[in-house]
């Protein structure tokens, strides 16, 4: 269930179908590493793209992503600073064993 989530979420990003990736992320059992992933691929997008009002909208995007990554970081840091870097550091088998700090530094 939780790959297919995965693979669910990616598809809507990498197609630019946000609206069904958000409805999705709400699903997950972990939501900071693909949050940070999206927010870097919608990023990517926003480079590489030719127009302006398709250039806004992988911007808007990214940062409402980003975004969602803080809130709920800052959700677990309300509860316990230890539990948010637990968070941070924790290694995501879903995406490779990465963290989320990977993530965000990459």
């Amino acid at each position: 269930y939780d790959y297919v989530l995965r693979d669910l979420f990616l598809w809507a990003i990498l197609m630019n179908r946000t609206d069904i990736a958000k409805v999705l992320l709400c699903f997950m059992k972990y939501r900071i590493c693909p949050a940070l992933i999206a927010t870097k691929i919608l990023k990517e997008y926003y480079k590489e793209a030719d127009y302006g009002h398709l250039q806004d909208g992988y911007l808007e995007n990214a940062k409402y992503f980003e975004q969602y990554a803080i809130n709920c970081l800052d959700k677990a840091d309300d509860y316990s600073t230890e539990l948010a870097c637990e968070i941070i550091l924790q290694q995501n088998e879903l995406y490779g064993y990465v963290t989320c700090l990977q993530v965000y530094l990459i």
